[in-house]
């Protein structure tokens, strides 16, 4: 059993490295500094990993509801935003 909970926490932080390592290299291709968008990259995914396990306690969806407010706050505040372009068509944050 404990060879199969390893095996599992090793494929969920492959998993997390990849999705962090593809969003870091997004942020880095909008201008970002190698340090800033590897920590932001973990902030993003910390924020939805988190508001997906608040939504489930919570049976609701305001935690999605507030980080998607606050990314348009964060987008602002750094000049970065559906105005501005970005890789998907605006900047992550």
């Amino acid at each position: 059993m404990e060879d199969i909970a390893e095996e599992v926490l090793q494929a969920a932080a492959r998993a997390f490295g990849d999705w962090k390592r593809r969003l870091a290299a997004s942020l880095e291709a909008e201008e970002r500094d190698h340090a800033s968008s590897s920590g932001l990259a973990t902030l993003i995914i910390a924020s939805l990993e988190g508001a997906i396990v608040l939504c489930r306690a919570q049976r609701s969806i305001t935690a999605f509801d507030e980080i998607s407010a606050m990314s348009t706050v964060c987008r602002a505040l750094t000049g970065h935003g559906p105005e501005t372009g970005g890789a998907y068509g605006w900047s992550l944050w």
